[in-house]
């Protein structure tokens, strides 16, 4: 059974290669460049809100480069007294020219799916969410993260637990860079 899978694994790359000489391999664009600005590590200070009340954290962020195109996250933090780990991903999607990603954290066993926009003027990235809400329900929300410089603002929202369309703002968290990283693939 081993030898199968590593037979059929083999024919696989095999066949990406050849069709990969046969072709020009894609490059990546300009809003790929966009995303790898977020390689590097991070330290993270946030707040989470929830209600009238408000919960202070901190944490870090390991973000890496795949091949120019996408970015893998390792985030850690300490929440509610306990360790919280999470993992995005993010690129663009040249076909649907949108960025996307996705979250899945230690907390919930749902992920959330990320769709935006980046602003070029204002150095903001828009991203709507969907995943699945407190209730088992499913959930849209919105990301809204600021560049400047060495430092990212990230302010989420989500629905609002009295119900209705209405969204409120669950977390903002702030990211100052501690270590950039390569943009090579």
């Amino acid at each position: 059974m081993k030898r199968l899978s590593l037979s059929i694994f083999a024919l696989m790359v095999a066949g990406f290669v050849t069709q990969a000489t046969a072709q020009e391999m894609p490059k990546p664009s300009e809003e790929h460049k966009i995303v790898m600005a977020d390689v590097g590590m991070w330290k993270v200070k946030g707040k989470l809100f929830m209600g009238e009340n408000a919960s202070e954290f901190e944490g870090k962020e390991s973000v890496t480069n795949v091949g120019g195109f996408w970015t893998v996250s390792q985030y850690s933090a300490t929440m509610f007294g306990q360790p919280f780990r999470g993992s995005a991903t993010m690129g663009y999607d040249p076909k649907a020219k949108k960025f996307v990603g996705t979250w899945v954290d230690s907390m919930q066993p749902h992920p959330t799916k990320m769709v935006g926009t980046y602003d070029k003027a204002s150095k903001t990235m828009t991203f709507k969410t969907t995943g699945v809400g407190m209730d088992g329900k499913p959930a849209a929300g919105k990301i809204v993260i600021k560049y400047t410089d060495d430092t990212r603002s990230f302010t989420m929202w989500g629905p609002d637990p009295a119900g209705g369309d209405k969204m409120v703002k669950g977390m903002e968290m702030t990211y100052t860079r501690m270590k950039k990283g390569s943009s090579k693939k």
